[in-house]
């Protein structure tokens, strides 16, 4: 379905010039006239805290490859990103969600492009349980926990989807991001698409209730939950470490947890929104494909599509084709556990940064 959605969507686009190769630090051109070799110039970028890890690994590779270049991104959260991209305070964003129409229309001609995938897990602090050892949660009962109105974990609502296991009779206490975080979009947006009558607020960043209890990054997400028992919560798989139990969601009996086969399945039964264009690359998630894990985080790097300086373009063009290319999508997946863009998409989003100049 991913590929018949991308090779639709380019096929509905007026033809293109061929566009360069994807720029390969193993390969760097050696001509000192090569517009490559010479890119030259600053860039600034801030936004998602998920894209940090991966930032930090794409700059230091890019900008020791291009001395004469440099790329800064400062992890503020992705709505302090788009703040700063709409008042041009930054060269370039991370965002954990696509730019609304309203912000496309404010900001420009933009080229947005998926460049981080991540799944997220729902964890946990329940004695017996960790490692291959899960608690099976559906959509409904995953809502009704994060909504505290099932407080104990030998809540009968949770053991009827455990038969066999023994409970311990915890009180339940809810973590959840504070401000605005890529995670907490993955984790509402499933819940209010799979058990909208269970989790009547709308996807968002922001957590829906604020009487809860709020944690500031991942780092004290993970050791909230480690020091607190009964504690749940949600977090990227890569940074749940090992000494929390983690949920296998599900319906009807069929339940998975994180894996990267299962990340994988989500993928493939994914494609492009409705609403993307050739430059405006955005995927949609599927929550439902049979067995897939559907919890996916997909972040994104946006960039205006031309910029007053001719260096600069050159050089925001060449940054995102390295991100995106294979080799800095391998890099990023090597530094912090991330999934790799599959091929259809890595091209589409290549295509899109082409026509940045």
């Amino acid at each position: 379905m991913a590929a018949l959605a991308v090779a639709a969507l380019a096929a509905c686009q007026p033809p293109l010039s061929s566009p360069s190769p994807s720029v390969s630090l193993e390969e760097t051109p050696s001509d000192p006239q090569s517009p490559v070799a010479d890119l030259v110039g600053a860039l600034k970028g801030a936004g998602a805290s998920s894209q940090d890890g991966a930032q930090q690994t794409w700059t230091r590779a890019f900008t020791n490859t291009f001395p004469d270049a440099t790329v800064s991104y400062s992890p503020g959260g992705p709505g302090d990103g788009r703040e700063q991209l709409l008042l041009a305070t930054a060269d370039f964003v991370g965002s954990d969600t696509a730019m609304t129409p309203s912000e496309r229309e404010l900001a420009g001609d933009l080229v947005e492009v998926p460049v981080y995938l991540s799944a997220v897990v729902v964890a946990f602090n329940v004695p017996g349980f960790g490692g291959v050892r899960h608690i099976n949660l559906s959509a409904e009962v995953a809502a009704r926990i994060f909504r505290q109105e099932i407080t104990r974990w030998d809540d009968e609502q949770i053991t009827a989807l455990n038969q066999g296991v023994e409970m311990p009779g915890l009180e339940i206490v809810v973590l959840h991001r504070d401000g605005s975080c890529g995670t907490t979009k993955v984790l509402t947006d499933y819940l209010s698409e799979v058990a909208p009558q269970a989790w009547p607020d709308p996807a968002s960043e922001k957590w829906p209730h604020p009487t809860q209890t709020p944690v500031a990054s991942a780092v004290e997400m993970v050791a909230r939950l480690e020091s607190t028992p009964g504690a749940i919560g949600y977090v990227e798989a890569s940074q749940a470490g090992t000494q929390l139990g983690t949920a296998a969601i599900g319906a009807q009996g069929r339940y998975r947890a994180f894996s990267l086969q299962a990340s994988n399945a989500t993928l493939a039964a994914s494609g492009l929104s409705k609403d993307a264009t050739y430059t405006h690359v955005v995927f949609e998630v599927d929550h439902t494909a049979a067995d897939s894990y559907p919890l996916l985080l997909v972040s994104y790097m946006v960039a205006r599509s031309s910029y007053a300086q001719a260096e600069t373009s050159a050089t925001m063009r060449a940054y995102l084709e390295y991100v995106v290319s294979e080799e800095g999508q391998n890099a990023a997946a090597q530094a912090t556990g991330c999934v790799p863009l599959p091929p259809t998409l890595r091209e589409q989003a290549l295509k899109a940064v082409s026509t940045i100049g």
